[in-house]
């Protein structure tokens, strides 16, 4: 109906813009780093200390960087070879992605061998070579050409106008490219080939009526409410031709669009139909595709707006009953919590940008006392006093309401040991002073209290019920506090 109301209106998306594929490096684990320097450098505060540990002054750190691979283990690299990149969907919360969005680095090193010499570039190229990762097809078609490690990114003059997520679920977001940003193969690169302003494109992308039609040409993925838009299926999607916009209707859809920039992305796109920014946008891109009337605009816009929540809510329906057809065929198991946490750890685990306690929440872990701290969940003592059946602070208690109780000394050092306890630590540990364990313990805090957000999210994808989502996230959360560098 929208289509026979509007005409030649809506047209193929690659009459308007040109899409590639982000790039594909053949070993992320090499290419796609975390900068932890400002870790390591809130860690080590002393300059002299900071120059034992590294090699290089806090100072340096302006041109070198400290990145740690995908296999854990932390490297300098000059900070001119290294690039923010947009690695997964995850990453966007908004419909604009700026560099301090995003959590990895990839190396863009356009540089022949003979000028990495007396890098610390270099000493990480060789090091990657040690240990095989310069191996495999794709790296291997890559140094026909160039070196394995260059991976021909494109300059920031070429960088694209914003980024089309591959896989698609609840959400609608079409970011645009705030920083000149590098995108991997989860995404694609999206350039407007028209003189009109980028922005109207975007606006444009990110309306409702869009949403709708990526539903005509995208791929069902399984029954978890996934959607697969290969390059074909966004080339041929129909779209608003946003050329024909009059000057007061593109100035209102962008005006929207950014107004929608400064907050986060609801999770399923119906949550936001009472948004004024998202009604303005989509009445804006109704009038582009020539519907002048308000009335006739606000009418057909709640019609989509009710069919587009029928549509979300009938596939979280069907994944739900999905889930519930699997069990009673005896499928218990693959779709138990545990089950479902490590399928999201398998896609997820490597985005959620773990740390490992105490190594990184305190500046010289093998320090402090040798403690011997049994196995089994940690319970602290709070009670200023000894009431009768209560732990006075600074004691812990091992193996339930009979189990042993230890004076560890402090409060927070018996924080510390809880946190310890929480990452599957038991036996010979390092116990550091009172001073050293407060800091730790209020660092490992606001850490946990992220990863349990993180989790949770990831969990509310996979179910509406709220307490299978709790057992979820409870059990992603052991997976990355037992998380361990090999």
């Amino acid at each position: 109906e929208l289509l026979e109301r509007t005409g030649s209106r809506m047209i193929p998306l690659q009459e308007l813009v040109t899409i590639s594929r982000g790039f594909t490096s053949g070993a992320d684990k090499f290419f796609c780093v975390h900068d932890v320097t400002r870790h390591h450098l809130d860690d080590i505060p002393d300059p002299q200390e900071f120059l034992n540990r590294w090699g290089i002054s806090p100072r340096d750190t302006r041109r070198i960087r400290i990145v740690r691979d995908g296999a854990n283990v932390e490297h300098l690299v000059e900070k001119r070879f290294l690039e923010p990149e947009l690695h997964t969907p995850m990453e966007v919360n908004r419909v604009i992605v700026r560099k301090s969005d995003v959590e990895r680095m990839v190396i863009n090193a356009s540089v022949p061998r003979a000028r990495l010499r007396g890098t610390h570039f270099a000493n990480y190229v060789a090091y990657a070579e040690r240990e095989g990762w310069h191996t495999g097809p794709t790296i291997a078609s890559r140094a026909r050409t160039r070196p394995w490690y260059d991976l021909g990114l494109r300059p920031k003059s070429e960088r694209a106008d914003l980024f089309w997520p591959k896989a698609q679920q609840y959400r609608h977001v079409v970011p645009l490219n705030g920083d000149d940003l590098l995108c991997k193969d989860r995404l694609y690169d999206v350039w407007i080939t028209t003189s009109v302003d980028p922005k109207l494109l975007w606006a444009t992308l990110n309306s409702t009526i869009v949403m709708t039609s990526k539903h005509q040409f995208g791929r069902g993925a399984g029954i978890e409410g996934n959607l697969d838009t290969h390059v074909i299926d966004v080339n041929a999607m129909l779209v608003p031709d946003f050329r024909k916009a009059s000057p007061e209707a593109a100035a209102r859809a962008i005006a929207a669009c950014e107004r929608m920039s400064q907050r986060d992305a609801y999770g399923y796109l119906y949550q936001e139909f009472a948004l004024e920014d998202r009604r303005e946008l989509d009445d804006a891109t109704l009038e582009i595709l020539g519907i002048e009337g308000a009335d006739e605009r606000a009418a057909l816009r709640d019609r989509i707006y009710q069919d587009v929540t029928e549509l979300q809510q009938a596939i979280r329906e069907r994944e739900i009953i999905a889930q519930h057809d699997r069990r009673n065929a005896g499928q218990r198991a693959a779709s138990s919590p545990p089950a479902i946490a490590d399928e999201l750890w398998q896609d997820y685990g490597s985005g959620l940008n773990l740390l490992r306690f105490p190594e990184d929440f305190v500046s010289r872990p093998n320090e402090g006392d040798i403690f011997d701290l049994p196995p089994g969940e940690v319970e602290v003592g709070e009670a200023m006093m000894g009431e009768a059946g209560l732990l006075r602070v600074g004691t812990i208690r091992i193996g339930g309401r009979d189990g042993e109780v230890i004076d560890v000394g402090g409060a927070f050092q018996a924080r510390f040991l809880e946190a310890l306890s929480l990452c599957h630590q038991a036996g010979q540990v390092r116990l550091p002073s009172e001073d050293v364990c407060v800091e730790a313990v209020s660092r490992f805090s606001q850490y946990h209290q992220e990863l349990r957000n993180r989790c949770h999210q990831l969990a509310q994808q996979r179910t509406a019920n709220q307490s299978r989502q709790r057992a979820i996230a409870n059990a992603l959360i052991r997976k990355a506090l037992r998380w361990r560098t090999s």
